[in-house]
């Protein structure tokens, strides 16, 4: 069994088409084959601490153990869950079937992400489900892009600066500052457009820059 998509990149709310092919040898008992779309998040870390722990219970003198402790800090949010049924059997004969499908992404869901303490993955997954026996499954991961209009947060519209400085050497060494001011006619810019900067470099230390 397999599954093709024409891309594996989407918007939130957009139509995912695809076809599912399953070729055969010899006839095959299906309850039915169904289609899911699952998006989830997941986040992980772990934190250590140092704990005591008292030993020789019952005893009149007791010994304090020293111990250190690892905490798994977890948690766990699902975001879409659908399931389309694209067969309902009872048998698919021998040779080559090919099922085509349409599913949607649903609206407002948070972009594809992938960190060192979590991830929100996206996937699509075809199922042919049996009786009394093990189902066949098959996944293809996507990413989902999450479209926000910047225009809804008047505070993206407005101009930002930064500033920043540095000495060279130290101690009686020590140089005058570089002085750096860096401005942007705005904060909020989307993907593909030019970000138009200003900066002033003030150089009041002995080294050419």
């Amino acid at each position: 069994m397999e599954l093709f998509t024409p891309g594996q990149v989407y918007f939130s709310g957009q139509e995912i088409q695809g076809q599912i092919h399953i070729h055969l040898s010899e006839p095959k008992k299906t309850g039915m084959l169904k289609l899911e779309l699952c998006g989830e998040g997941r986040v992980h870390w772990t934190e250590t601490r140092n704990v005591e722990r008292r030993t020789n219970p019952g005893r009149s003198r007791r010994e304090i153990q020293r111990e250190t402790e690892t905490i798994h800090h977890r948690s766990h949010e699902r975001y879409l869950e659908q399931e389309i049924v694209l067969f309902h059997g009872p048998q698919l004969a021998v040779g080559i079937h090919v099922f085509p499908f349409s599913i949607f992404l649903g609206p407002n869901l948070p972009s594809s992400f992938e960190g060192q303490h979590g991830h929100i993955r996206y996937y699509l997954q075809a199922v042919i489900v049996r009786d009394w026996l093990w189902n066949h499954r098959t996944k293809q991961h996507i990413t989902v892009n999450s479209i926000l209009d910047l225009n809804l947060f008047n505070s993206c519209k407005q101009p930002q600066h930064t500033r920043d400085h540095k000495h060279f050497c130290c101690f009686c060494c020590k140089s005058g500052p570089v002085s750096v001011v860096m401005h942007t006619d705005r904060t909020g810019y989307v993907s593909g457009e030019n970000i138009v900067f200003s900066a002033e470099v003030d150089n009041k230390s002995n080294k050419e820059m």
